[in-house]
């Protein structure tokens, strides 16, 4: 019979039914609340008792307010009942990759570098992100850095190659939860090759 707090967003409602089911929970006894993205205030202030949120942004900021009588627990989505999947990808039209291929690798080039290099010295990734969004905190960039850079391969050989098991279990979980409504068509929604040809230059 809890409170739950979600951004609004249609998926997390699907994100809240797998966890609380995962759990061993009843959805159906959750009361969710549109809050946005003020997870870590609502939390805080306790207007609600749980909230989705990126566990490497918001879920960090919950841990550095830990203590003091203040308990949280976090419940990954692939955890209980989700797959893990990327959340940010790379997406242009078929035109662009038809008639750009030059840019599209370009741009996967410098991304792979970005990641590499943040890997290999992310006091300097750090550094670059204070210099371009002066208003961050450092503690904060470098604790949710720490959290999200063993995802960066997530198990395959290299950066911006996704892993067609977890596309396809994430295709089936969204079709079960009702954001999809017919599970995605891998082969013409995403194309590997550029990202296999510019790793292997």
């Amino acid at each position: 019979g809890g409170r739950v707090g979600v951004t609004g967003l249609p998926s997390d409602r699907a994100v809240l039914e797998s966890v609380v089911r995962g759990a061993g929970g009843n959805p159906a006894r959750v009361r969710a609340t549109t809050i946005g993205f003020q997870a870590v205030q609502a939390l805080l202030g306790g207007r609600v008792d749980a909230a989705t949120a990126f566990w490497n942004v918001e879920g960090v900021a919950l841990r550095a307010r830990a203590g003091a009588g203040r308990r949280f627990r976090e419940f990954r989505v692939d955890d209980f009942g989700a797959p893990a999947y990327p959340e940010l990808v790379l997406c242009v039209s078929r035109t662009t990759l038809r008639d750009e291929p030059d840019s599209v690798r370009a741009v996967i080039r410098s991304l792979q570098r970005g990641y590499g290099e943040t890997q290999k010295d992310p006091e300097s990734a750090v550094g670059a992100m204070l210099e371009r969004e002066p208003g961050l905190e450092r503690a904060t960039v470098v604790a949710q850095l720490d959290a999200v850079a063993p995802t960066f391969e997530a198990g395959v050989p290299t950066y911006g190659l996704l892993d067609r098991g977890r596309l396809k279990a994430w295709s089936a979980w969204d079709v079960q939860f009702g954001i999809l409504t017919r599970p995605v068509d891998l082969d013409r929604a995403f194309d590997p090759r550029l990202v296999r040809a510019v790793a292997d230059q």
